[in-house]
């Protein structure tokens, strides 16, 4: 009984934690299914239940965060505004164009999850679309997340740690990847560059 009570606190507290990532919770949602794979193979909780929770309550959290880009709430504004400040819209994963790009490679890059459905919702992207590209990426990302966990369960506690810090990589590796890509794009930059390479061969010598 006290073993079935708390696999059902554990569902509605991992439906609560991913929905909400980003938005009410502070806890990053890698974290949530890596743990949530640790008391899978604890014997706490059922694999596929976990699978089909986290699945859709991510899509949930998303969809939210597409709608308040749609409604043109004040949230999604500061988080559009960021993108255009920073010149983000001029990469390649930010084309306006292929808004949903973003929807599926940001889902693999820790810390940026709240950026794409926000900029899938301003750039005209459809709900279905988004939920389509959205469900393509969480099936391979949820299902990964659960089994690490539970594949390092003997070594949970170190594994975590590695976990963080491997997730912290990820994150300021795509930063500086964007950042590059921005800093490249800007004219100026474009500009010294083509004034290099149009200079006589003698002069680079």
């Amino acid at each position: 009984m006290t073993t079935l009570l708390a696999s059902k606190l554990s569902y509605g507290a991992l439906i609560f934690l991913l929905s909400g990532s980003g938005i009410v919770s502070p806890v990053p949602e890698e974290l949530t299914l890596v743990t949530a794979g640790y008391f899978v193979a604890g014997g706490f909780m059922d694999p596929y239940y976990v699978i089909a929770i986290g699945i859709f309550s991510i899509l949930l959290g998303d969809s939210i965060l597409f709608f308040l880009a749609k409604a043109g709430s004040r949230y999604a504004h500061n988080v559009h505004a960021k993108l255009i400040r920073y010149g983000l819209e001029n990469t390649w994963i930010f084309a306006p164009n292929h808004p949903l790009r973003a929807v599926f490679i940001l889902r693999f890059f820790t810390g940026l999850r709240m950026i794409s459905p926000v900029f899938a919702g301003f750039n005209e992207a459809t709900w279905a679309g988004f939920l389509v590209t959205d469900l393509a990426a969480l099936l391979i990302y949820v299902p990964l997340l659960v089994y690490l966990g539970a594949f390092f369960h003997d070594s949970f506690l170190k594994f975590i740690a590695t976990f963080e810090l491997l997730r912290h990589v990820i994150f300021w590796s795509m930063i500086a990847f964007v950042g590059g890509e921005v800093a490249f794009m800007h004219p100026a930059v474009r500009r010294a560059i083509a004034k290099y390479f149009a200079r006589k061969p003698e002069e680079h010598e």
